[in-house]
């Protein structure tokens, strides 16, 4: 593969290149490549064991693998050198979220954003980890910020749609999800959504419509 094989040859000459490491390790992780991307990062963290963004790669690597305790101690170890860093707030925040534990995530989303105040990924993880505990006003508000700065997303788009839906908005689902598919309209968790809220809103034949797109 021509990509790995730049990286591997620039490493040849200069083991301690940390931007071609970190593009080494990017390149096995597209390839489904899990396990030569970790042997990547570890053997660039033996060279520059300071570089945060070798760091912030393997913890990547350890989710890809599903490893959340490997995963969670890279980022503390981050987090113990630069407290601030947002990155490695975001991405702790992550690893709680998927070990189920979404007061903890909570908590380091909250601190991510305020370190990040223009985060969209960071108000987007807070309001799902809101949405899971069925506080959906809350979920809308962090959702909302999201949706502000970045209204062609397609997440952003589906978890406020599907928020204002499962607390009976569907006027709001049906409009935000309507304006986005005139951007995607091959979008299908959209136009789901869209077709679905229509029909609650008794709105039989533009729930068709949009049905008869899907199928």
């Amino acid at each position: 593969l021509p990509a790995i094989r730049y990286f591997q040859d620039a490493l040849a000459v200069d083991n301690s290149l940390v931007s071609a490491r970190a593009n080494l390790v990017k390149a096995f992780v597209m390839q489904d490549k899990v396990e030569e991307a970790l042997e990547a990062c570890e053997e660039g963290i033996k060279a520059t064991p300071s570089s945060t963004s070798l760091l912030m790669n393997l913890a990547y690597v350890h989710l890809r693998r599903e490893d959340l305790d490997a995963a969670g101690e890279v980022l503390d170890r981050i987090l113990e050198v630069e407290p601030d860093n947002s990155a490695a707030h975001h991405n702790r925040g992550i690893v709680y979220l998927l070990a189920k534990r979404t007061d903890r995530a909570i908590s380091e989303f909250r601190r991510s954003v305020a370190l990040n105040v223009h985060s969209a990924e960071g108000h987007n993880a807070l309001g799902v980890c809101y949405a899971i505990l069925g506080s959906y006003q809350k979920a809308i508000k962090y959702l909302s910020i999201a949706h502000h700065s970045q209204r062609l997303n397609h997440s952003i788009v589906r978890n406020l749609a599907a928020v204002y839906q499962v607390s009976g908005r569907f006027e709001k689902a049906a409009e935000i999800t309507e304006s986005y598919l005139g951007e995607n309209p091959r979008d299908w968790d959209a136009r789901n959504i869209a077709a679905m809220s229509c029909f609650e809103l008794g709105k039989y034949q533009q729930s068709l419509s949009h049905l008869r797109y899907l199928y």
